[in-house]
């Protein structure tokens, strides 16, 4: 009986593995486009390979006893499900949201296990695959908010140790130097890899609910604190060796090493509920020839759907009835943009406030589908921190408004912004990345950043004014463009 029981775990094992494989073929832009994370192991995901090996593992150790499949309808509910699944990760994919196409590929396999074996094989199954959860981009959302938090806490620490400091922003202003808090010491890489290894530890160590959130948080806050300390640390070597210590400069090591000292006693002191290597699931007949059919809808789709896009842009900067400017050397944010992206630049006089207006333009090949490119910060963080943000409505149309302020230095700059992707608009660039599914659909394949500048002569309300005359234009000189080309 032992030696069957073994036969018919190895053989699901086997069959978890090709619908996987299967998965990962049918769906490999996905699958790729993770790997090229996973393989930077200086970045946020760079654990996504061990986890794999570790779901591996783990998936080969499941002891599978024979159970029912589902009813027919039910069986065939699940199996439209993942059709239907496989068209919205299509829409998805078609505008290259590597997010929403990461979470969806997990869903898939979820669905496409429930379907080939049953509801209840996939249930059981469902904490390995949500190891996963992980290793998608999803955690790059909390870096703003983490390096906040990191300022916030790393602040106070610099007051309570008594160094004398000036905070501004994400920037500690010491008397040797200035430390930045930048995206790099948001601690999302200690943070990840913290919650993923008290996930583990709370499959195999056999925790219910309760004691697998108690692992979460705890794991939360050790990856936490060890952010903070390495921050900590540094600001006092830096402090007390005028910024000339190697570590200024060369701290991953550093910090892994404190990231080793806090975890590993962590997990080796955590308790010990009962050993739990090897997972009890029921496994139905394997039948996954028709969910293979529903599955590969939206790759099929994707294949032959592929067209050359049109990115030659319709806007231009042509029109503005105001007196144009020559471009002064005036202290304003230099825009980071990349290399899909075309400028040009002009300037134009408004009232008496000089405003520099850049249009972006994407020019990314076909073969990229990207219609709005990646857009990282608008501004140097070294060099500029943010007052205020704010939305503002100019003619039914909204602009992000930015008060920005030099570091160490008392001058202010407006930056407003605006995206524009097709006939649609939007002041957000995560609204601007789903509005691409509507204009690729519509064939209004092109993208366009306006940005507007203004320095500040006293209290920004004058440039404020003539910042929001120059939407005003820009909306009439780009209802006229688009007029010209879209009908």
């Amino acid at each position: 009986m032992q030696d069957m029981n073994t036969a018919s775990s190895f053989r699901t094992s086997l069959q978890l593995s090709a619908l996987l494989a299967i998965l990962i073929l049918s769906f490999h832009s996905t699958a790729l486009s993770l790997y090229s994370r996973w393989i930077k192991f200086d970045q946020s995901l760079s654990h996504g390979l061990p986890t794999v090996a570790i779901f591996t593992f783990l998936l080969w150790k499941i002891t599978a006893t024979s159970g029912t499949r589902d009813q027919t309808s039910l069986n065939w509910f699940l199996t439209i499900s993942l059709g239907v699944l496989s068209i919205i990760w299509y829409l998805v994919e078609a505008i290259n949201l590597q997010l929403a196409s990461a979470a969806l590929l997990l869903a898939l396999f979820a669905l496409y296990i429930a379907s080939s074996f049953s509801l209840k094989t996939a249930r059981q199954l469902l904490p390995l695959i949500a190891m996963f959860l992980f290793t998608i981009p999803v955690w790059g959302e909390l870096t703003d908010v983490l390096v906040e938090i990191s300022s916030f806490v790393v602040g106070r620490a610099v007051e309570i140790i008594g160094i004398t400091a000036l905070i501004e922003g994400n920037n500690i202003l010491i008397p040797s130097g200035i430390i930045q808090i930048a995206e790099g010491c948001s601690g999302l890489r200690y943070l990840t890899i913290s919650l993923l290894l008290a996930y583990i530890l709370s499959l195999i160590n056999g925790y219910n609910l309760r004691q697998s959130i108690v692992a979460l948080i705890v794991g939360t806050l050790l990856g936490l604190l060890t952010n903070w300390i390495r921050i900590i640390a540094l600001v006092v070597i830096g402090y007390n060796t005028n910024m000339q210590s190697s570590l200024m400069h060369d701290h991953e090591m550093f910090g892994w090493i404190l990231f080793s000292l806090i975890i590993l006693p962590a997990l080796y002191l955590a308790p010990l509920v009962q050993k739990h290597i090897n997972f009890n699931i029921e496994t139905p007949p394997f039948k996954p020839f028709i969910p293979t059919l529903f599955l590969i809808i939206g790759p099929v789709l994707f294949i032959f759907s592929e067209r050359n896009a049109d990115y030659s842009n319709r806007l231009d900067l042509n029109g503005f009835n105001f007196s144009q400017n020559a471009m002064r050397d005036i202290n304003l944010v230099e825009i980071p943009f990349p290399e899909t992206i075309a400028v040009s630049n002009n300037a134009i006089l408004i009232d008496g406030t000089d405003i520099k207006l850049t249009l972006a333009k994407s020019i990314a090949p076909p073969t990229n589908r990207k219609l709005v490119p990646y857009i990282g910060n608008f501004f140097d963080n070294s060099d500029w921190v943010a007052t205020e943000q704010r939305t503002v409505n100019i003619d039914g149309e909204k602009f992000t408004l930015l008060i920005l302020k030099k570091i160490n230095a008392s001058h202010q700059s407006l930056l407003m912004y605006q995206f524009n992707i097709g006939k649609s608009n939007t002041a957000s660039y995560r609204m601007a990345k789903l509005l691409q599914l509507k204009a690729r659909l519509l064939g209004e394949d092109f993208f366009g950043l306006l940005a507007m500048q203004a320095n500040c002569k006293l209290d920004c309300d004058d440039e404020i004014i003539a910042l929001r005359k120059a939407a005003s234009e820009w909306h009439k000189i780009k209802r006229q463009q688009l007029r010209q080309v879209i009908n």
